[in-house]
């Protein structure tokens, strides 16, 4: 939902594709996460060896660009995972539950 971003928001989100190399980046994130082809390796590869670091997941339970179902999906690829799932929370729970957030991987990143 824009209406509940801020304009300081929408300045630090657009900033970066201003720049050719801004542009570029995010050509190239798009096409590493949103091609089919692209995917498959990735779920591939996870498949194949454990995942290298430890990782903890953070969705939230309402995010519309990426569904709490990918996290499931995710969580099944990398058991050894840390799950948190965020309720009362967007895509952006880093911006919009802060508190919620930091409460929630404080404990994983203290490791």
């Amino acid at each position: 939902d824009e209406n509940l971003k801020s304009r300081e928001e929408h300045r630090e989100f657009s900033a970066p594709l201003k720049l050719v190399d801004g542009r570029r980046t995010f050509h190239s994130n798009l096409h590493d996460t949103l091609d089919v082809r692209q995917m498959q390796r990735f779920v591939r590869d996870l498949s194949a060896k454990p995942f290298p670091i430890p990782l903890c997941l953070v969705y939230a339970e309402r995010d519309p660009v990426v569904p709490p179902i990918v996290g499931d999906k995710l969580r099944k690829l990398v058991p050894a995972a840390q799950f948190i799932q965020l309720t009362e929370a967007s895509h952006f729970a880093h911006v919009d539950a802060s508190e919620r957030f930091v409460e929630a991987v404080l404990p994983f990143l203290s490791h």
